[in-house]
């Protein structure tokens, strides 16, 4: 169905997704469909085949909000979707918040902040809030090659100063290395 999607031959209003989203109990076949689309990050896709990833992202979160408790795993899988933005504007900066306080601390979560850090030059101010949404639901207790350091630290140098303080003084306790950042950011200021 996904590559179908891509090809132009389904649509998301098409009987198959309209009955994947029919279902309540669609988490695992949604967020199967989430990962595939994840894996063709790697490949050439035009512009309106990446727009189609994100018309599936936003129907997945509205289908999301219609469950009476919210899927968390569909939504770190959404996450991972994140590769296929191509600016954070208004759309991007809707689709991430929704997902960031779900991507937890594991692979989810240093897929985000990768791709939230390509993103951030674009708007250091809505890149901050967004990896704000993320920690303040979970603190992640490893960073894979520095990721998370380095967005932290890109955020400081262009005008998020106080807001990365706050973040990197709420994971001093659970990020190794977060001591030393806190008082280097702190010594530059």
């Amino acid at each position: 169905m996904c590559l179908a999607l891509l090809w132009g031959v389904e649509k998301l209003t098409s009987p198959q997704f309209e009955k994947l989203f029919a279902h309540s109990n669609a988490q695992a076949q949604i967020a199967a469909a989430a990962d595939w689309f994840w894996s063709v990050r790697g490949t050439k896709l035009t512009v309106k085949q990446r727009d189609l990833i994100l018309a599936f992202w936003n129907r997945a979160l509205e289908w999301a909000n219609m469950q009476p408790q919210m899927p968390r795993g569909v939504l770190a899988h959404l996450g991972r979707l994140t590769v296929h933005l191509r600016r954070l504007g208004a759309q991007a900066a809707q689709l991430l918040g929704a997902v960031a306080p779900y991507v937890g601390t594991d692979f989810d979560f240093q897929v985000f902040v990768e791709e939230l850090a390509r993103l951030a030059p674009e708007n250091p101010a809505e890149a901050a809030r967004i990896l704000g949404l993320s920690l303040g639901a979970a603190k992640p207790t490893y960073d894979v090659d520095n990721h998370l350091k380095t967005l932290l630290q890109y955020l400081a140098d262009h005008g998020q100063r106080p807001t990365v303080l706050n973040y990197v003084n709420e994971l001093l306790n659970t990020l190794p290395g977060m001591q030393d950042f806190f008082k280097e950011l702190s010594a530059n200021h």
